[in-house]
């Protein structure tokens, strides 16, 4: 191909606390606060990745009742989703390895959040 497109995608990384634990969090995109940013730049689909292997920085976490444990990790997530994402904000979960078990864990822990299985997004 003789052209090839490029585009500057800006990536912001962050250290939050989310259910006592500092977590980190890189965004892709010229955003960087989902419920203060209404302008035309507001992405209208998240993709949220949960990699295969999960490190916690903070070893006196103990707001989320066994963080370490994989109930923790699912509940992790969760929070992090309630506080950080809009609920009208479409939502596609990508897992690898264990992080695919804690998306299909977080789709039956909490229904009311706004996850879309892919197939029914590809028939739109």
């Amino acid at each position: 191909m003789d052209s090839e497109l490029k585009e500057d995608i800006p990536v912001h990384e962050e250290f939050i606390l989310c259910g006592g634990v500092e977590t980190q969090v890189l965004k892709c995109g010229p955003w960087t606060d989902l419920f203060n940013d209404q302008s035309v730049n507001r992405p209208k689909l998240l993709i949220f990745i949960l990699p295969g292997k999960y490190e916690s920085l903070d070893p006196n976490a103990q707001e989320i009742k066994d963080i370490y444990g994989l109930s923790g990790q699912i509940e992790h997530k969760l929070a992090f989703l309630r506080t950080h994402v809009p609920k009208e904000m479409k939502l596609v979960l990508i897992g690898h390895s264990i992080g695919s078990y804690i998306s299909l864990q977080m789709l039956k822990r909490a229904p009311e959040l706004p996850l879309m299985p892919p197939t029914s997004e590809a028939k739109k």
